[in-house]
C-alpha cells in the first residue's frame, strides 16, 4: 500500500515539475513579446512563489499521511486508517 502512495507522490512531483516548467516558459515568451519586462518578471516570480507554497502544503499533507501509516504499521495494527 505504501508503494502505491510513494509512486503517487513521485508521479505528482514529476507532473508538477513539468507543468511548472512549461508555465514559466510560456510566461517568459509572453514577457519577451510585451513591453514592461520588469512587471512581467515580478509576475512570474510571484506566480512561482504561490505555486511553490501550494506544493509545499501538498507535500506536508502527504508526509502526515505516510507518518500515520508508518506508525500504525509499526504498532502492528490490522486496520490502517485512510486505506482503501
Amino acid at each position: 500500500m505504501a508503494l502505491f502512495g510513494n509512486v503517487g507522490v513521485l508521479l505528482t512531483t514529476v507532473i508538477y515539475i513539468r507543468r511548472h516548467k512549461n508555465q514559466i516558459q510560456v510566461l517568459q515568451v509572453q514577457q519577451e513579446t510585451q513591453a514592461g519586462g520588469v512587471t512581467n518578471f515580478v509576475s512570474i516570480i510571484n506566480s512561482e512563489v504561490g505555486i511553490s507554497y501550494v506544493y509545499i502544503v501538498y507535500l506536508i499533507c502527504y508526509l502526515a499521511h505516510f507518518i500515520s501509516l508508518a506508525a500504525f504499521k509499526r504498532k502492528g495494527s490490522k486496520s490502517l486508517p485512510f486505506s482503501h
